[in-house]
């Protein structure tokens, strides 16, 4: 069995609903079955699609066949969901393996941290030119089923939030302001049809 498609982001970004959704459409389709911390190779073979947030690391191995999307998230919803996340999201736990994946130090306070990763990991997608497309989890399903040209007659709905009932949103101003990482995120955002509003210090609109 061919992997067909991988759509691969930050994490915390929607690669759960992302699986349920291709599932529905007909796709056998794992959640960081093959690609995790490391490639599982004993799992390659045995599914069609997969969502995974780490498979980003390991894109210079994926196969030509194998169409890959960049999925992307607000990036103040992203770092919530991540520094809310009991334990903190997936890049705190793998600090030291994603440092040296990216090739720098992350900051050691923890929505820095998340601030950095958003910005180089997506990057890191970007540059790597293996996407046939980048779409925003906020324009699903429809986005996702137009680029990997599928269909499905299912409602899938959204995974329940792994973030505390009552949990605020992140605004920027919650973020650290004199962190040098601001500025590359305030400029993904807008790149990636996130709209900032000034008066607010927080999105127009949190989709």
């Amino acid at each position: 069995m061919k992997l067909q498609l991988l759509v691969t982001g930050t994490g915390h970004c929607g690669t759960r609903y992302v699986t349920d959704l291709l599932k529905a459409a007909g796709l056998k389709t794992s959640h960081e079955a093959i690609y995790g911390a490391h490639i599982n190779r004993d799992a390659i073979g045995n599914w069609e699609a997969e969502a995974s947030g780490p498979a980003a690391a390991f894109l210079d191995t994926i196969p030509d066949h194998t169409q890959v999307i960049h999925l992307v998230r607000c990036p103040l919803r992203t770092i919530r969901s991540m520094f809310y996340r009991k334990n903190y999201g997936w890049p705190w736990r793998r600090r030291a393996q994603l440092e040296s994946i990216l090739g720098v130090k992350l900051p050691e306070e923890p929505k820095e941290l998340f601030m950095a990763f958003y910005a180089l990991w997506n990057n890191l997608i970007t540059e790597s030119k293996r996407a046939s497309h980048r779409i925003r989890i906020e324009d699903c399903p429809e986005a996702l089923l137009a680029a990997a040209n599928l269909t499905c007659n299912q409602h899938v709905a959204p995974k329940g939030s792994e973030v505390p009932r009552g949990t605020p949103f992140f605004t920027w101003t919650d973020l650290p302001q004199n962190s040098p990482w601001i500025a590359t995120l305030k400029s993904l955002a807008e790149t990636y049809g996130y709209t900032y509003d000034d008066r607010s210090s927080s999105y127009a609109s949190h989709p």
